[in-house]
């Protein structure tokens, strides 16, 4: 998965010179990451107070401040890796989905690995998938912003589905018209990267 990859990359730069020092260059392994996964459109590195380390290697001359960012505030000493949902990028300026892994300088310092996704991947990876005639399938984050719609698109799903679907803690199941109030039969997935945790994505299918 999507998730598995960044989790795995960014594990695998935690002990590189370039992240213990804490001020390394990362745009060189960028390549390394899209060979795998060609989405993957950024690498970055925060430092514990909230900025963006390796700014002047991603196009910028002013320092890129993110304290504020879910990819900087989410990851902890208990759960270092985390999803920062869809978050507009500071450099390309379009909605991307983050992954941070938080790691310490070689002297104990926290630091935020950080990666961002296009969103167009979920169109190669479930584009083809077949739908039932007058099916919908979304991808929702944590905080309901839709990461993938198909057919068509849309930015939008049934308005009473958000209210339902947070009166359910199983991770995965079908709501049944009678049972919801909706037009639609519903069938709906979570994914999480740590049990316990709120579902950093949502699989729902209307139909």
């Amino acid at each position: 998965t999507l998730a598995a990859s960044a989790h795995a990359f960014l594990t695998a730069l935690a002990d590189i010179p370039e992240t213990r020092s804490g001020s390394g260059d990362l745009s060189q392994f960028l390549p390394a990451l899209k060979g795998g996964h060609p989405s993957f459109t950024e690498l970055f590195l925060v430092d514990e107070h909230g900025y963006v380390a390796t700014d002047e290697n991603m196009g910028r001359r002013e320092p890129v401040w993110v304290q504020d960012k879910p990819y900087f505030t989410r990851p902890t000493d208990r759960r270092p890796f985390a999803s920062g949902g869809l978050v507009r990028s500071f450099v390309s300026g379009e909605e991307l989905l983050y992954f941070s892994l938080r790691v310490k300088t070689a002297e104990g310092v926290p630091l935020t690995l950080v990666t961002g996704i296009r969103l167009s991947c979920y169109k190669h990876l479930l584009g083809s998938l077949p739908l039932p005639p007058g099916a919908e399938l979304y991808l929702v984050d944590a905080a309901g912003n839709i990461a993938y719609c198909a057919p068509g698109g849309g930015d939008a799903f049934p308005a009473e589905l958000p209210d339902v679907l947070d009166k359910i803690s199983a991770p995965q199941g079908v709501i049944w018209p009678k049972d919801s109030g909706l037009v639609p039969l519903v069938v709906f997935r979570r994914l999480y990267l740590h049990e316990g945790d709120r579902p950093y994505m949502q699989a729902i299918l209307t139909l």
